[in-house]
């Protein structure tokens, strides 16, 4: 068997028996690659030499890897058509209330509505709307709706839509300035609002109060009430005869549905057109979710999350029952909790946010549920396990899409999740949707390679609401595969069909030159013992500069500040190491349940060392280490990265050292030595070395050593065979008696103080070894209790 020294290598040769040409051979490491995937990139190398050959002037980059076989299975992959009604939401919702009049529509606390009295309501409303907007008017506007959640913020959307119009949603507790500017970018026409839900809105805004009793406009409830009252206004008639008729002839699929607000990269959200058929093809004649009557479907999310818009026309559009949760229930998880408990919903859309806190309170509560979808951002393995293991509902779908895109462009049902995953699959495109991974240069990049993620079909937004050039820049004509939206999201396509997401393409962060993807961080600190989620953001240091800092959800004992840095020194560089760490019992999350970035709490001070007594070399170091870690806890043991340092720092460190003592200390002192103890005894050392320069003396061990001529030869064999223990000296010793493990591991550890060979490293620069020796070393006691043999 042969061992790879690089993880791959690929070695290229020239013929020898008179045939000409090259030949390939590629060596890898079976840890990192199977077989499989070492001969697919094989083939695509070998694709793209032909490619060069055939076209020797096209640039590298504009040569597509893939052979004709693959792409032909990436048509099939994306061959998701089906047939989709060619009418509108208010239009398709006057059909089902038509043919199933009688049955629910929507339940809350207070009662329920059917689907006939729902339709009569909203087309009273929408006849309003048009008398107010006049019927050219309507056809062209943009109504708001600032509106709490419930019946009737359900009810207005169709009345708005009966009417012609489209409808912005908008949060009645959204700050004034924001729906000012929410507003005048979508150019709304009128507002409804109800009593006092208007009360942030701009003055000299155009209304329409739903609770107001002067004729304009009326309770919805109490329309039903008053309608039930009288026999020539009972609803179900009135629907037969002129509510449905009402909402018979709505706009077609193509007109504008609504206008939704996502945060934008400038600071200014941006308005997202969404035409109505993008809702058809989300929620009709769909292969990933079955809807239909006898359904129950929760509406959790806030209008303003395009969540709810899956939930609202996925349960009308379909016959099936829509249940209104109020906000309480849905941002309490124990009154969430109760209620899945109760069984009172089948289907049910979830935050990953909130999923995973639910999960961990209680993972058998979904069992219930006959689908549950769960999306927004990356998923807990950790969590979906716990899930599948306790009791999963039915189906458990992970969903994926941007605001964009409509809602939902792909799904994975999970079954299981592999030991050792550190992701779940977005899964593959959902009907009539085409999902693109595509290189710098618009072409398809293999599998297993990363690409970024385009989204295309019927679901795609118009655009973004008077912003062309940014409309041009994210939905994109493209030349062989059509209308594209380009998501900034990173994904790959595994050998089985499914996408793993792995981030976001703009979501790096430079941090003093270095690129760093927070991603890999959180992935690193999960992987840390009693660490369940990790959430690393750029936050201002003690001095105002920008650090990592990392937010932990953990579970069990997790090891303090010091002890998660040196956990991540292991497969992480230093500048990508948190400065400082928040352990939370949970993330705070947004009204759409996503988590709540703005309301983390700050990294706390570290609290004052107690006094201890300093040399006059320590007390002066940690003046000046005061003033380049403001805020920092200086202590004699204090580690100088631990606190916050980072190498910029440690170049004004050695410059104020050089300015104190006149005398030149090598910033290498400052990894070597990087506790105020250690620093001081090297700049003692020094200082001493300046007046003894050809006394022998001890060396400070806190120092790197050149090696002896002994553990030159031994480190010079080591390097050539790394894993090779034919230096190592096992030893067995059988104990007679009663054995105290601590007393055993208290003299294990006697002997490492004692000899310091026990605690030597060999760190290497630039090819060359040397010999440092560490103060203190804990070596752990494995213990296999194997006293229930026979």
């Amino acid at each position: 068997v042969l061992t790879a020294k690089f993880d791959l290598v690929v070695s290229l040769s020239e013929r020898r028996d008179g045939s000409g040409g090259l030949e390939a051979v590629w060596e890898y490491s079976a840890d990192l690659f199977a077989p499989a995937t070492v001969a697919r990139m094989a083939g695509h190398y070998a694709t793209l030499l032909e490619a060069v050959l055939a076209a020797p002037e096209a640039a590298v980059g504009s040569l597509c890897l893939l052979s004709g076989a693959e792409r032909r299975a990436l048509a099939a992959w994306n061959a998701t058509a089906r047939p989709l009604p060619g009418a509108g939401l208010a239009g398709l919702f006057a059909a089902q209330a038509r043919a199933r009049g009688a049955a629910v529509a929507l339940q809350d606390a207070a009662g329920t509505l059917s689907y006939a009295a729902l339709a009569g309501l909203a087309a009273g409303l929408a006849g309003r709307l048009r008398a107010r907007l006049g019927p050219a008017g309507a056809e062209a506007a943009v109504v708001g709706l600032c509106l709490p959640r419930g019946r009737g913020l359900v009810t207005a959307m169709l009345a708005v839509l009966g009417a012609g119009a489209a409808y912005l949603p908008l949060d009645p507790d959204e700050p004034a300035e924001r729906l000012a500017y929410m507003l005048g970018e979508a150019g709304a026409a009128l507002v409804l609002v109800a009593g006092d839900s208007g009360r942030n809105l701009p003055a000299g805004c155009a209304l329409l109060d739903l609770e107001a009793r002067d004729g304009d406009a009326r309770d919805l409830d109490a329309w039903g009430r008053e309608a039930r009252d009288r026999d020539a206004w009972d609803l179900e008639a009135w629907d037969r005869e002129a509510g449905a008729a009402a909402l018979a002839e709505p706009p077609g699929g193509e007109r504008l549905a609504y206008v939704m607000f996502t945060s934008g990269s400038t600071g200014r959200p941006k308005a997202v057109e969404v035409p109505q058929r993008a809702v058809v093809r989300l929620v009709c004649n769909t292969d990933y979710v079955a809807l239909g009557p006898g359904q129950v479907v929760a509406q959790a999310a806030t209008p303003l999350f395009d969540a709810a818009t899956f939930e609202i026309w996925g349960a009308l559009l379909n016959g099936a029952r829509l249940r209104l949760l109020g906000r309480e229930e849905v941002l309490d998880p124990e009154r969430l909790a109760a209620l899945l408990r109760r069984r009172e919903v089948g289907v049910l859309f979830l935050t990953t946010a909130l999923f995973n806190r639910l999960a961990r309170l209680d993972p058998g509560l979904f069992g219930g549920l006959d689908q549950l979808l769960f999306g927004g951002e990356a998923a807990d393995p950790d969590a979906v396990r716990a899930v599948l293991a306790a009791g999963p509902p039915r189906r458990l779908l992970h969903v994926y899409g941007p605001t964009e895109a409509t809602t939902f462009a792909s799904c994975h049902r999970v079954e299981a999740v592999p030991a050792g995953a550190r992701t779940v699959p977005i899964g593959r495109p959902i009907a009539n949707t085409t999902l693109h991974l595509l290189d710098p240069a618009g072409g398809p990049v293999p599998d297993g390679v990363v690409g970024e993620l385009h989204v295309g079909g019927p679901g795609l937004a118009r655009g973004y609401r008077n912003r062309p050039e940014l409309t041009a820049e994210r939905f994109l004509a493209h030349p062989g595969l059509g209308r594209l939206y380009r998501t900034g999201d990173l994904a790959r396509r595994r050998a089985d069909g499914a996408l793993e997401f792995v981030g976001r393409r703009d979501g790096q962060v430079k941090l003093r030159g270095f690129r760093i993807e927070p991603a890999e961080v959180e992935l690193q600190l999960r992987r840390l013992p009693g660490v369940t989620d990790a959430l690393v953001r750029l936050h201002p240091d003690a001095a105002g500069q920008p650090a990592l800092a990392a937010w932990l959800l953990t579970h069990g004992p997790a090891a303090d500040a010091a002890g998660l840095r040196a956990q991540l020194r292991r497969a992480l560089p230093e500048h990508m190491i948190p400065t400082a760490f928040v352990a939370l019992d949970a993330f705070p999350l947004t009204a759409n349940g996503k988590v709540d970035t703005a309301r983390l709490p700050p990294p706390a001070a570290a609290a004052p060392a107690r006094p201890a007594a300093l040399s006059q070399t320590e007390e002066l170091l940690a003046g000046i280490w005061a003033e380049v870690l403001p805020g920092a806890r200086v202590a004699p043991d204090t580690h100088f990265f631990d606190a916050g340092g980072h190498s910029l720092m440690a170049m004004q460190v050695v410059a104020r050292v050089r300015a104190v003592w006149g005398n030149e200390l090598p910033l290498e002192t400052m990894f070597n030595a990087p506790t105020l103890r250690e620093m001081a005894a090297a700049i003692d050392l020094s200082r001493a070395s300046d007046a003894l320069a050809t006394a022998v003396t001890r060396l400070d061990r806190s120092t790197a050593m050149p090696l002896s001529f002994a553990q030159q030869r031994l480190w010079f064999l080591s390097q050539l065979e790394p894993d090779n223990p034919f230096y190592n000296t096992p030893l067995a010793l059988r104990l007679s008696g009663p054995l105290a493990p601590q007393h055993l591991h208290g003299a294990l550890q006697d002997v490492i103080a004692r000899h310091e060979a026990l605690r030597t490293a060999f760190p290497s620069e630039d090819g060359r070894a040397r010999q440092a020796v560490v103060d203190a070393l804990e070596i752990p006691l494995q213990q296999l209790d194997l006293s229930d043999l026979p």
